[in-house]
């Protein structure tokens, strides 16, 4: 019995000392991951969106669909972004994208066009602003991104680490989901996603 009584203090300093340690450390605060992506490029997610941009054709507000899969044309393979709506159920290339780097570029309907920096995988300091925001009722923490387009205005975009997209706002009407320019603002919100 008196070999007992050390033997269970020591294992009870022991239990008190990992529990000192796992309690030292704040559970709410959540660490930053070390490689953040703010634009996952995988064919495995899919986006649901809330937008106006297709008021023009008859659709004052709709949702659509985004994922990012490849087509093969007489150009070479190429992944796009593919959209797809209620109305028009079947998926449909939207624009080419080619992942270089840290950078999302846009290449047009038609590639291989002049690549254009669209989006960042993960911004330099000073690139884009951390903002949350609050989207269809959930917030997000976010970078928010500005581009200005010459000449027809600015739009500004709100990336989420793991997400990706989840708000896109244009007083100019320009929207990365509609080629033609809308009258009015452009706006679209995320409404869910699936990894």
């Amino acid at each position: 019995m008196k070999r007992t009584i050390p033997f269970l203090l020591a294992a009870a300093a022991i239990v008190l000392c990992v529990m000192l340690g796992a309690c030292s450390e704040d559970e709410s605060t959540v660490q930053p991951k070390a490689d953040p992506d703010y634009f996952p490029f995988s064919r495995s997610m899919t986006w649901t969106y809330k937008t106006n941009v297709l008021a023009d054709f008859g659709y004052p507000e709709t949702t659509l669909d985004m994922k990012i899969d490849t087509l093969t044309s007489a150009k070479g393979v190429h992944h796009w972004i593919w959209v797809r709506i209620p109305a028009f159920p079947d998926w449909a290339p939207l624009f080419a994208v080619l992942d270089s780097g840290n950078v999302v570029y846009s290449i047009g309907d038609h590639p291989p066009e002049e690549a254009i920096a669209l989006f960042r995988h993960r911004y330099q300091a000073g690139e884009a602003v951390s903002e949350t925001i609050t989207v269809q009722g959930k917030s997000y923490n976010t970078l928010r991104y500005e581009l200005t387009v010459e000449p027809e205005g600015k739009v500004t975009w709100w990336f989420a680490d793991g997400i990706g997209l989840v708000k896109e706002y244009s007083e100019d009407g320009i929207s990365i989901f509609s080629g033609d320019m809308i009258s009015g603002v452009a706006l679209t919100e995320l409404v869910s996603y699936k990894k």
